[in-house]
């Protein structure tokens, strides 16, 4: 039944020209000022982010740090709902950039960052909400162990025009072992680095559940919000009430 249900909300979403046929490809989102699509946005030009609360934007640390050169990017706005040359909320300035100190010295684990926003826009975007636990959220067992759940990912894949969001469904599967790393069969591109897995809540609200941060041809992965990652965030969402 939860497949249905998503398949209508997606379907709601595609531009009138789309089939659907077979798995749920990739797809252009052809409003990104809808509700469901506006809480995403580029992170400068090479990397997606999104709106969990009306400052904070939830992404990926290489986005932001390379490890390698142990140097920090270039980065100094965000654009949410952006669509191609169109920016409706504007370009927002980056104030400052939260990273986890274990990805700092080389713990791919921890691949995330919370940006800070100079302006509350998430008061015209909205914001998502993060699935802390998982627990009362749709899902089923995996024959592989551990379960899986429908789920989304939005972004801007560099494989396509600039500046141009697309987004994807598939089933994301979590396996039992800690650190929770998600697996999945979505299909993404370079770009869509730091963008959120969502699924559906208890009462079927898109919920953040981690983030996309690889790319390894067969199976996609990323990070859940969960343990050491659920810590990081809750220390600055506390930083920054609403």
């Amino acid at each position: 039944m939860k497949k249905i249900i998503l398949s209508f909300i997606l379907l709601a979403h595609l531009p009138a020209h789309t089939s659907v046929i077979g798995e749920l490809g990739r797809l252009p989102v052809a409003n990104s000022e809808s509700p469901t699509f506006r809480v995403f946005g580029q992170v400068e030009d090479f990397c997606t982010g999104t709106m969990i609360s009306p400052r904070l934007v939830l992404t990926a640390a290489h986005c932001v740090y390379n490890q390698q050169e142990k140097s920090w990017m270039p980065l100094r706005t965000f654009t949410p709902a952006r669509d191609r040359s169109l920016a409706p909320f504007g370009s927002i300035a980056v104030e400052r950039v939260h990273v986890p100190a274990s990805y700092l010295v080389g713990d791919d684990r921890q691949d995330l960052a919370v940006l800070v926003l100079r302006e509350a826009v998430g008061f015209k975007t909205g914001w998502l909400r993060i699935g802390w636990d998982l627990q009362g959220f749709l899902r089923h067992n995996s024959a592989l162990g551990g379960f899986a759940a429908s789920g989304t990912i939005s972004g801007y894949p560099g494989d396509q025009e600039q500046g141009s969001m697309w987004f994807v469904a598939c089933d994301f599967y979590v396996p039992n072992l800690t650190p929770l790393l998600p697996q999945y069969r979505c299909d993404t591109f370079g770009g869509m680095s730091g963008s959120a897995l969502v699924i559906a809540g208890p009462r079927g609200e898109s919920t953040v559940v981690g983030v996309h941060t690889k790319g390894h041809g067969k199976f996609n992965s990323g990070i859940m919000l969960t343990h050491e990652n659920k810590v990081f965030l809750q220390q600055i969402l506390i930083q920054y009430p609403l």
